[in-house]
């Protein structure tokens, strides 16, 4: 008579059944020749475990079990060291997960964020317990672009399975945006631009805050209308615009006058600008030697 063939039983560590009488092939993954998978995946290793309870089989327990059945073949066991059976009788819903995944999501990101999922969640069978669902933090990658969010499912204190669930998220900023075209030297104020929500994944790096609306600051360079202002586009925080008013200081000696001017050509910090006293006055240069102060030469 020929041998009986080997087949390969994997064991997961939890597995839930329906109850009533277990065969080998409910608790194991079986892989082998049909005939001899199909014989050993038939032989029955035992009952049920009542609801709340745990029935725990090891490999050489469902090795007896086969042999006093009649399986002659070899057996090469793989996966868990124990598997534990419990009798299904509750299922967490896939919503249920989605909601906690998607809801650990909108921590990790700012508030305004649009979450989603990219795939449907399915329902998770669970044993009869005290279920209780918890979502990891969320770690997003590419701007935003996605998420795996691991989700547990407790049973009782422990995890009986997690759930990988992915999301993706768009992160917005708000941005300053020119309203029409804004010439070099232009005041940053409500009036030249307007404040709008982006997707970071595709803005500059260097896109100024709306926060500068009220520090007074100018461009340093022309924009076109609906242009993103950038850091690159300022002109330096010292510096002096047309129209800007200034002090203006003329020294002779040790005495020195002072009196208010408005710029007329303006320039950085150390540059030769031009300013007038009045509207009618004479034009003269002056070296702008500090924040709004024009030292005449």
């Amino acid at each position: 008579m020929a041998a009986t063939p080997a087949v390969t039983v994997t064991l997961a560590p939890h597995v839930l059944v329906a109850g009533g009488a277990l065969a080998l092939s409910d608790v194991a993954r079986i892989e082998g020749v049909v005939g001899a998978a199909a014989q050993a995946g038939s032989s029955p290793v035992g009952f049920a475990p009542r609801l709340g309870q745990v029935l725990r089989l090891s490999p050489g327990m469902l090795a007896a079990s086969l042999r006093r059945h009649g399986f002659t073949g070899d057996i090469v066991w793989r996966g868990a060291d124990l598997v534990q059976v419990r009798t299904r009788s509750a299922t967490v819903s896939g919503a249920d997960i989605a909601r906690a995944a998607l809801a650990a999501a909108r921590d990790a990101l700012p508030a305004g964020s649009e979450v989603s999922l990219r795939r449907d969640v399915p329902d998770t069978d669970m044993p009869m317990c005290a279920t209780r669902i918890a979502a990891r933090d969320a770690v997003f990658h590419g701007g935003g672009a996605h998420a795996v969010v691991p989700v547990d499912l407790f049973c009782g204190h422990d995890v009986y399975r997690s759930v990988q669930v992915t999301v993706s998220g768009v992160i917005e900023r708000a941005v300053m945006v020119a309203a029409g075209y804004t010439p070099p030297g232009a005041r940053i104020d409500a009036t030249q631009f307007r404040t709008e929500r982006r997707n970071v994944a595709g803005l500059p790096s260097e896109a100024a805050a709306p926060g500068l609306l009220e520090q007074g600051r100018r461009t340093g360079r022309a924009l076109k209308g609906g242009e993103i202002l950038t850091v690159d586009k300022l002109a330096p925080s010292d510096a002096a615009a047309p129209g800007d008013r200034v002090r203006l200081l003329a020294r002779a000696g040790e005495a020195s006058v002072e009196a208010v001017a408005f710029i007329v050509h303006g320039g950085a910090l150390g540059q030769r600008v031009t300013v007038r006293l009045g509207q009618d006055a004479e034009q003269v240069t002056g070296t702008l030697s500090a924040a709004a102060t024009v030292t005449l030469h």
